[in-house]
C-alpha cells in the first residue's frame, strides 16, 4: 500500500537495497579471495569485489538510473 501512495520513496529503496547487496556482495568476494587457495580463483574474485562494490556506489550515486537499470 505504501508503495502506491509514495512511488518515489519506494524506488530510491530499493536503490538503497541494491546498493547494499552489492556492497555485501563485495565484502564476501574478497573475504573468499583472501581466505581461499589458488592464485588465480583469488584474482577473479578480487576483481569482481571491485566491480560489485563499484556498482554499489553508482547505485547509491544515481538512484535512477539504478531504479531503471533493475525495472528494464
Amino acid at each position: 500500500m505504501i508503495a502506491v501512495a509514495w512511488p518515489g520513496v519506494t524506488l530510491v529503496a530499493v536503490a538503497i537495497l541494491f546498493a547494499l547487496y552489492a556492497f555485501i556482495a563485495a565484502g564476501a568476494n574478497l573475504s573468499r579471495a583472501l581466505v581461499g587457495r589458488g592464485g588465480g580463483h583469488a584474482v577473479y574474485r578480487t576483481g569482481l569485489a571491485v566491480l560489485d562494490a563499484a556498482a554499489g556506489v553508482v547505485a547509491l550515486a544515481w538512484p535512477g538510473i539504478t531504479v531503471l537499470t533493475l525495472v528494464v
